[in-house]
């Protein structure tokens, strides 16, 4: 019988000898062109993740071929007739050249086609009235002088409309409330000498509420290590471990003694100071409150009163004011 590391002999068929040289060979000569023919447009065809480089993106706002007219044959000329016709029409200020640069400088950052020939129509269409009137049109005149007027009342409704909205965040402003009630939170062994709040503070809460909860863990396991000691006593040869447990009930009982102090701590002048400003502020405070609620509910109610039906042509004339 043969050893376990005798080797077997080996009976599967031979490999076969390559034929690649051979196959190569018995290629017929006139095909020959033909192969690397296919062989450079294998090699060259197009791969799945061919990197594909992508033709550059054609920003036209910035050809000159838009610029140029826009800023030289647009602009310029806008400028130049709206300083006449506000001469003319003897405003106060440019008012027609001052709503041209603002409406440029709010419109400079359109890229829609759309948008742009929209903004260009309309500037062209404002040139037209501005030569217009200056060489005598009387229609377009009359157009522009109501165009001044309609921008002259839409500043005047927007600055007043800053003022009535200042004045209404300032009536909505609700005063202070106080949390300070001016009386004391007594010191006990959960906490120091501290003010009585309103609404207490979270983390004093949770301050009282993890003390409290480390208070009964400790208690729990200073009765558990007074047992274990006991027990540890009562046999003949105590085990070394006894001193591990009595240096444990040592720091629990300091524990205590530390919460023993607390409960006796006394308020600082400081503190006593607040407490007594907060007395005497309070009903002051309170008062304002008071006063603040029944504005607000008599303010409603007048808005109740006065507010037009739905559905009303006044409500939609006041609607469309302030919408627009």
């Amino acid at each position: 019988m043969p050893s376990p590391n005798s080797l077997l002999p080996h009976f599967a068929p031979r490999r076969p000898p390559t034929s690649s040289r051979h196959s190569k060979l018995a290629i017929p000569s006139p095909l020959k062109p033909f192969l690397s023919v296919i062989r450079i447009i294998i090699d060259n065809r197009p791969r799945k993740f061919q990197h594909l480089p992508k033709p550059p993106i054609k920003q036209w706002h910035l050809e000159s071929s838009h610029t140029i007219p826009t800023k030289w044959g647009l602009y310029r000329n806008l400028i130049r007739y709206s300083r006449m016709m506000d001469q003319i029409l003897q405003k106060p200020s440019d008012i027609i050249t001052q709503k041209i640069k603002s409406e440029f400088e709010r419109s400079k950052s359109e890229r829609s086609v759309s948008e742009i020939q929209e903004r260009l129509r309309e500037g062209y269409l404002l040139l037209n009235k501005l030569i217009s009137a200056k060489e005598g049109n009387k229609v377009n005149l009359e157009e522009l002088s109501e165009y001044c007027h309609q921008i002259i009342k839409t500043a005047h409704r927007e600055s007043w409309a800053k003022v009535y909205r200042s004045q209404l965040e300032a009536r909505n402003k609700r005063p202070p409330k106080p949390i300070m009630t001016g009386r004391f939170l007594r010191p006990t062994i959960l906490n120091g000498p501290l003010p009585r709040y309103a609404n207490q503070p979270l983390h004093i809460t949770m301050m009282i509420s993890s003390r409290r909860k480390a208070r009964e863990r400790r208690l729990i396991e200073e009765r558990k290590i007074k047992e274990q000691i006991e027990m540890m006593e009562e046999e003949i040869n105590p085990s070394p471990d006894i001193q591990f447990y009595k240096t444990r009930l040592s720091q629990i009982r300091e524990c205590f003694v530390r919460e023993r102090k607390r409960e006796r701590q006394v308020y600082s002048r400081k503190m006593l100071d607040e407490i007594e400003f907060a007395r005497r502020r309070r009903p002051v405070d309170l008062r304002k409150r008071k006063v603040y609620q029944r504005l607000r509910r008599r303010m409603d109610e007048l808005t109740a009163a006065s507010m037009p039906e739905e559905g009303s042509e006044e409500l939609r004339k006041e609607m469309e004011f302030w919408n627009s």
